[in-house]
């Protein structure tokens, strides 16, 4: 899926099931680890610790030649995950039930989501995330790969322009075309036109936003 999942001037990383991945080595930071600790299942808690690895260890895949030295993740008050030793350096980081995304780009900012797609009751949800028109795309749709399209384009646009979904999912209008099947286009912001991809394995939805 990641081979569709390509922007000019984002650098991607996409996971599948993070356990396989060689993250012995990578060390969580305190704040990482408690975060960890205040799960009660021990299952949980090693999950999470597995992906966050992946996840660090795919950054600094991503950044290097460009950073020499540590990658230090920090994140703002409201969540956007940045590296303050290079503020020119995007970051945007996704994980769903197994899978993680990571972006990174020197082209404008970036976002990426990443959702495993289950079935569900989203009807009563469309009335929060979509416009009328996008609403109407999803249900002439057959299952629920139309609506995870739509809810994973909004989530990595939201993200792209440093928002996430507080800054509603009803101000971003996504193309009919993008909705009923996997491709590129330009989904229209308050903030402007953002560049867009969605891609999906019939299991795993994912896409990636630049805003330049």
């Amino acid at each position: 899926m990641q081979s569709g999942l390509q922007l000019s001037g984002v650098s991607l990383r996409l996971s599948g099931d993070v356990a396989v991945a060689d993250v012995s080595g990578i060390e969580l930071s305190v704040q990482e680890q408690a975060r960890i600790g205040k799960l009660r299942d021990s299952a949980a808690r090693a999950a999470l610790a597995r992906a966050l690895k992946w996840e660090r260890l795919a950054l600094r895949q991503l950044v290097w030649p460009l950073v020499s030295g540590e990658v230090i993740l920090e994140k703002t008050e409201t969540g956007v995950p940045y590296l303050a030793e290079y503020p020119k350096l995007s970051v945007s980081i996704s994980r769903s039930d197994g899978a993680s995304m990571v972006g990174v780009s020197t082209a404008g900012r970036v976002g990426v989501d990443v959702e495993r797609m289950w079935p569900i009751a989203f009807e009563a949800m469309l009335s929060i995330v979509a416009t009328d028109a996008e609403r109407a795309h999803v249900l002439t749709g057959e299952g629920y790969d139309r609506f995870f399209r739509l809810w994973t384009l909004k989530e990595a646009v939201l993200k792209a322009m440093g928002v996430g979904l507080s800054g509603g999912p009803k101000s971003v209008c996504v193309p009919a075309a993008m909705i009923e099947s996997d491709g590129r286009g330009v989904v229209q912001t308050p903030e402007g036109p953002c560049e867009a991809v969605v891609a999906s394995d019939g299991v795993v939805v994912g896409a990636v936003a630049l805003m330049h």
